[in-house]
């Protein structure tokens, strides 16, 4: 029963760290094209091309996503294996 529980243990482990290490490339995605979106914004300004106000508003929507990625807690083995237990 313990090799069982010892093997379990591994395999979640194994699945946080590839979740984490997925979650931080997505995160690094989103962040560099809305800084990118950012700096074009700017851009404009010197350019003198109209940044229109619906492309402000879907900016500020994406740099507030952004910012939630970053806050967002990946799930503890331990919340894993009990979620496994009671089931």
């Amino acid at each position: 029963m313990f090799e069982n529980l010892k093997k379990i243990s591994g395999k979640v482990d194994a699945l946080v760290n590839t979740v984490k290490s997925s979650n931080q490339i997505q995160t690094n995605f989103e962040l560099n094209k809305i800084l990118s979106e950012h700096a074009n914004m700017l851009d404009s300004r010197k350019t003198k091309n109209d940044y229109s106000e619906e492309k402000m508003r879907i900016l500020v929507d994406d740099e507030f996503n952004v910012l939630i990625l970053f806050s967002w807690k990946l799930p503890t083995k331990e919340i894993i294996l009990f979620y496994l237990y009671i089931r």
